[in-house]
């Protein structure tokens, strides 16, 4: 069975290596291809992904549109695979993440998440940052009755994807979540407690309150807000 990943990328010149190395070492039974969406990008992230089509079945593409939304979903349109995963370009993920997450949804889910692990920023807010890792997936759960989709560690089936509707391509934030709203109409999700991505803290660079502003503007707006319409 072939599976697809797919990471949106800008100017990840730096971290998208150290993604796409994590990939080329799996340990899983399962082909996959890999798609990179760059979305603008003014480094050199086409340039450092490529150097990885020797190791993988790789694909870059570009996405004029700016945000994940609209990346995630242009790499999902063109995706080959039965089963979609996601991730982002600062994650490296541990060898089992493509085993463990095709293994969980075979069980007889339409989609799969997993929480991630932040290690770059300083104590106290990693350990915050890691609780809410762990813990937005669940208040998406007593919110809609299901637990949420993290971009950064993701998957979900073909069918129950584009039967949901895909990503929103509007949206540049909180498009898993949005996603999970509509997949859970097709099928239940499991959390996979195996596997956790390491992913980068850099967005919360300035301080946790001025790193929050836009998740809380983007998430009231996109999901509380459209909640109520």
């Amino acid at each position: 069975m072939l599976v697809s990943v797919v990471i949106p990328a800008l100017n990840e010149e730096q971290r998208i290596g150290m993604c796409l190395a994590s990939l080329a070492t799996q340990k899983t039974e399962h082909q996959f291809e890999v798609i990179v969406v760059d979305n603008g990008s003014t480094d050199g992230t086409i340039k450092a992904a490529e150097l990885f089509k020797d190791k993988l079945q790789l694909t870059v593409i570009r996405e004029a549109k700016k945000g994940r939304g609209s990346a995630r979903c242009s790499g999902f349109r063109i995706a080959k695979g039965e089963i979609f995963l996601s991730t982002d370009a600062d994650a490296i993920l541990p060898a089992n993440w493509i085993e463990d997450f095709v293994r969980a949804i075979q069980k007889g889910y339409v989609a799969a998440t997993s929480t991630a692990t932040i290690n770059d920023c300083p104590p106290l807010m990693r350990a915050f940052l890691n609780f809410m890792c762990w813990f937005l997936p669940y208040t998406n759960r007593m919110l809609y009755g299901t637990v949420g989709l993290m971009g950064a560690s993701c998957g979900v089936t073909k069918e129950a994807y584009f039967a949901a509707g895909e990503f929103d391509p509007e949206s540049d934030g909180f498009e898993d979540l949005d996603l999970a709203k509509r997949v859970r109409q097709h099928g239940k999700i499991i959390f996979v407690r195996s596997v956790s991505p390491i992913v980068s803290g850099r967005r919360f660079s300035r301080g946790l309150l001025r790193g929050s502003a836009e998740y809380v503007r983007i998430y009231w707006n996109k999901i509380i807000l459209k909640k109520r319409r």
